[in-house]
């Protein structure tokens, strides 16, 4: 029993002493990577290989985790990688670690003016459709400095949002819509800016609106009646005729580049009468008159604007026959008549001035327009080219048209 007894002893105490030169094993391995990678970081700032510097440290801080203690000699190598980079606050935080492991006045001395010449910054560009930029007023002569503001400047433009130290300066920020200044001084309290209007932000109060001010649109318009959609219908066949197509409203922007518009407007069409032109097969003599409301989407991407919505209108078309042709009351009198041509709502029949047949015409329809802002108008509006077109449709024919013209809208809000 008691040779069994000290059998197993002899077996644990093995078992023991294999586990721990199994464990300092590990850790002599750890040490020696740890020792290989200071060693790398040394040569390589020697030659300011920064790019290099950095990737040695990344491993030492990946080392931590199994428990390897960095020395104030990496931390003050990590930092110097930091500010050849242009990340000064990373540069900022590894210095102070190392101040924690080591007293040192030399340290001590840069971490202070790290503090008195850089102010944390958060910068952030909502608008996915554009650029956003960073300037500075002046040179930055300082090597640190330029690369901390060259890497801001990169990092924005690259995914519109910057989140470092920025050394002391006037600043420009912007998105080419909305702009943004800002003073970074020293001791300063950090800063965060957003591009976003006044009043934009959710909760803040201001209703969310980006623009809001009058629309107008005004131009020339070309309007086309196509062939009557109803077999035998007493209007006349296709034709087609110049007007004027003119709307004012209102427009809000609900977003950076989103918004909506109310108008409410006037669109007629003047074709006159040919000769030997009838009534039932004509180019000329027809004209209509008409009041619209349109209420439509707008999506705003810089200077250039497109709007899309839906339009409602109704007002009244006529008719007129050459003085030689005599048209039979009966043929707008009938039911059958009046529903198939809504412009036989009365009919007069004159054999000097000829006949002329005029109805109230309501058609819905769709609208489509793209605008170019080139110039500015007074405060808050702006001033574009646009074209566009739509149809309306009614109950015997479709009605497309196309139009040229101005667009008088509200700018969007850019914060100084």
């Amino acid at each position: 029993m008691t040779a069994r007894l000290l059998g197993r002893a002899a077996l644990l105490t093995a078992a023991m002493s294999f586990a721990s030169s199994g464990l300092a094993t590990a850790g002599e391995v750890e040490k020696a990577e740890h020792r290989r990678l200071s060693e790398d970081m040394e040569k390589k700032a020697q030659k300011n290989i920064w790019a290099g510097v950095e990737r040695s440290f990344q491993e030492l801080l990946a080392l931590q985790k199994s428990g390897e203690v960095l020395t104030y000699d990496d931390w003050l190598l990590g930092a110097q990688a930091a500010r050849g980079l242009g990340d000064m606050a990373a540069c900022k935080d590894r210095l102070t670690q190392a101040l924690t492991v080591e007293a040192n006045a030399e340290s001590q001395a840069w971490l202070d003016e790290i503090n008195a010449s850089y102010v944390p910054v958060t910068l952030k560009s909502p608008n996915k459709d554009a650029t956003a930029t960073l300037t500075i007023e002046g040179m930055l002569f300082a090597t640190d400095q330029r690369l901390a503001v060259e890497v801001a400047q990169k990092t924005l433009a690259e995914t519109r949002e910057f989140s470092g130290l920025l050394p002391v300066g006037n600043y420009t920020f912007t998105d080419g819509t909305l702009t943004k200044t800002f003073v970074v001084a020293s001791g300063g309290a950090p800063i965060n800016l957003k591009l976003v209007p006044e009043g934009g932000e959710k909760g803040s109060g201001g209703g969310g609106l980006t623009w809001a001010g009058p629309r107008v649109d005004v131009g020339g318009a070309y309007t086309l009646g196509l062939s009557p959609s109803a077999e035998g219908a007493t209007a006349p066949g296709a034709f087609s005729a110049v007007g004027a197509r003119a709307g004012v409203g209102v427009e809000l922007g609900l977003s950076q580049n989103f918004g909506v518009a109310l108008t409410v407007g006037y669109h007629n069409l003047i074709n006159p009468l040919g000769e030997d032109e009838v009534v039932t097969d004509k180019a000329g003599g027809v004209s209509a008159h008409l009041g619209y409301g349109q209420l439509s989407a707008v999506l705003r991407m810089s200077d250039l604007w497109i709007t899309a919505g839906g339009v409602f209108a109704t007002g009244v078309a006529t008719v007129k026959s050459p003085t030689d042709v005599v048209i039979q009351p009966e043929e707008c009198q009938s039911a059958d008549g009046i529903e198939a041509n809504p412009w036989c709502v009365y009919f007069m029949e004159s054999t000097s001035t000829g006949g002329t047949m005029s109805g109230r015409l309501t058609a819905p329809g769709a609208t489509l327009s793209v605008g170019y802002a080139l110039f500015d108008l007074g405060d808050g509006l702006q001033g574009a080219v646009s074209v566009g077109g739509g149809a309306l449709a009614s109950g015997v024919r479709l009605y497309p048209w196309g139009q040229v013209g101005l667009t008088i809208a509200p700018a969007p809000k850019r914060n100084k």
